[in-house]
């Protein structure tokens, strides 16, 4: 058996109308930077070079950050994602964002950022999906999203979420 039938076959023509979920921390938007500025600040902690702690707010803190809307806004791009997205929206693929962002919280930061940087379409046809007050597990939400809109392909950072959609499904 040669070493090129052992390759798989490159596909060249157009697979049609895809749906793709996409989720945005660590994927889209880069947040790391601002999440170790924060530790920094609220705990005294340097999170990159795992330094000495000036005072011990703990989980607190940490639990509330995570509602903190500048975190979000802070946010950079993480290199080449907003134009690959586009690029795909303009051959007809269906995106969704599928966050793990609370709406009431963080919502309108997480939209406002998405038109700032070059994804405003997102807003305006409703295809962020936030997790509603009543989903306590982050993870299945986003499971069941994936369920729900027929996804072809999800890109995700937190592999849990597709080994969850896998077990339940």
């Amino acid at each position: 058996m040669s070493s090129e039938k052992a390759l798989p076959k490159i596909i060249t023509e157009d697979p049609g109308e895809l749906n793709i979920g996409i989720d945005l921390d660590g994927v889209v938007a880069n947040i790391s930077s601002e999440v170790r500025k924060m530790v920094l600040e609220g705990l005294g902690i340097d999170a990159s070079l795992a330094g000495n702690r000036k005072n011990s707010r703990g989980p607190q803190f940490v639990l509330g950050m995570w509602d903190n809307p500048a975190l979000y806004e802070a946010a950079e791009q993480i290199p080449g994602a907003v134009d690959t997205i586009n690029e795909w929206r303009t051959h007809g693929f269906q995106i969704w964002f599928i966050t793990a962002r609370t709406k009431n919280s963080v919502g309108e930061a997480t939209l406002n950022w998405l038109e700032r940087n070059g994804l405003g379409w997102a807003k305006k046809e409703k295809r962020v999906l936030f997790p509603q007050p009543s989903d306590k597990d982050k993870v299945l939400f986003k499971s069941r999203a994936v369920k729900k809109l027929a996804l072809h392909i999800v890109i995700e950072d937190y592999a849990n979420i597709l080994r969850t959609y896998v077990h339940h499904h």
